[in-house]
């Protein structure tokens, strides 16, 4: 089985309910750290006692009218690595460039109060921001209750019926059972969390995720919704539910939601794509005379990770119209494109680390990772 969790970090930062920040918050310092920008609304990093914590600036980041058209200049979002050590604040800023490497930008050590500008960031088009230390109000936790009765899961297939939930190891676990009553297999299955979030089960061809007539469970969390008031925690009147959103089968139909469908086929055709790709620069790269580390760097780097108009037509000439959904499918393809080339980087920094000590060394290593994106393109 393998699971893909789309949890984004926007979602998990902003969509939880009070309870969950305020849970939380009893581990924090008092400090936090401030962004903002002219052209945007400020943000704040909170800050743990003598806890090293990382996060990413993305997506609403000012750029500048000018910006770099080459992937290894152009910034895609700013990684940050912050820790406070008593009065210290310190924060190493790097840049994730369109072609996933990262480049360290600057490193900063700074006091309540004190602010810095960031001007590095404009040779990779992005417009300077400012970093200050600020104060935040420390309120103390409080208790969740637990749920008064199992949480709720819609279903919206006719193939897969829901045959069980129980009560799982933690306070927010649950344990979910299926069967699949119809006579094809179930490749792929997207479920909403009651918490929020969806989860992409998927199997591979020597282990089907749930095989015609068979059962299959799958942990889900839930947990209480609501807020704090003056005399405690006040659940909300409707608690939040699952959602068994659709289901690929082997012959190629779908049941359910049609976007979560095709948005499952799109990260299993970019998963495709980019293993095509990979294997396809491995073979190049293994033909080559004259190969260092360095040269097979810069080539790892330059993998394509974007989508085509040819895979987007070949996903959605199945399912109805998408109009303005289109970009769950975009956006799945893509998904997948960058999780393949995140996997090849991965690999290759793992190699550097090893210090490899010859050239038979290094076509070893691109014959063996060759090897093992061939045997995930032939069980996906």
């Amino acid at each position: 089985m393998r699971r893909l969790c789309l949890l984004i970090a926007f979602v998990l930062m902003w969509s939880l309910n009070a309870w969950a920040q305020e849970s939380s918050v009893v581990e924090l310092s008092g400090l936090a750290v401030e962004i903002s920008s002219p052209d945007v609304t400020p943000f704040k990093v909170f800050l743990y006692k003598n806890r090293k914590s990382e996060t990413g600036w993305d997506g609403d980041i000012p750029r500048t009218p000018a910006q770099p058209i080459d992937d290894n200049h152009k910034g895609l979002n700013i990684p940050m690595r912050v820790m406070q050590e008593g009065e210290v604040v310190s924060l190493e800023l790097r840049v994730r460039l369109e072609s996933l490497k990262e480049v360290t930008l600057a490193t900063y050590c700074l006091r309540l109060n004190e602010s810095v500008s960031v001007d590095e960031v404009v040779q990779y088009g992005f417009k300077p921001f400012v970093i200050k230390i600020v104060r935040i109000n420390v309120q103390p936790s409080f208790v969740i209750p637990p749920l008064n009765e199992f949480p709720k899961v819609e279903n919206l297939l006719q193939s897969v019926e829901i045959i069980g939930l129980e009560k799982g190891d933690s306070a927010d676990q649950y344990l979910l059972s299926l069967r699949n009553t119809s006579t094809r297999t179930v490749t792929d299955l997207e479920i909403s969390m009651p918490t929020g979030g969806i989860v992409h089960e998927r199997g591979s061809r020597g282990k089907p995720l749930i095989p015609a007539g068979a059962t299959y469970q799958i942990d889900i969390s839930a947990q209480t919704q609501g807020r704090k008031t003056k005399d405690g925690f006040e659940p909300d009147p409707i608690q939040p539910k699952g959602v068994i959103n659709a289901a690929l089968f082997d012959d190629g139909n779908y049941e359910g939601d049609f976007v979560s469908a095709a948005t499952m086929e799109a990260r299993r055709r970019g998963r495709q794509l980019i293993q095509r790709r990979i294997i396809a620069l491995l073979e190049k790269v293994l033909s080559l005379d004259g190969i260092t580390l360095q040269s097979v760097e810069e080539l790892v780097y330059s993998l394509d990770a974007k989508g085509d108009a040819a895979t987007i037509a070949q996903i959605t000439r199945h399912y109805p119209s998408l109009d303005d959904r289109l970009q769950y499918v975009e956006e799945g393809v893509k998904d997948s494109l960058v999780a393949g080339k995140y996997d090849l980087i991965g690999k290759f920094k793992e190699y550097q680390e090893r210090k490899p000590a010859s050239v038979d060394d290094l076509h070893a290593w691109l014959k063996s990772t060759k090897e093992y994106f061939e045997s995930l393109l032939d069980e996906d």
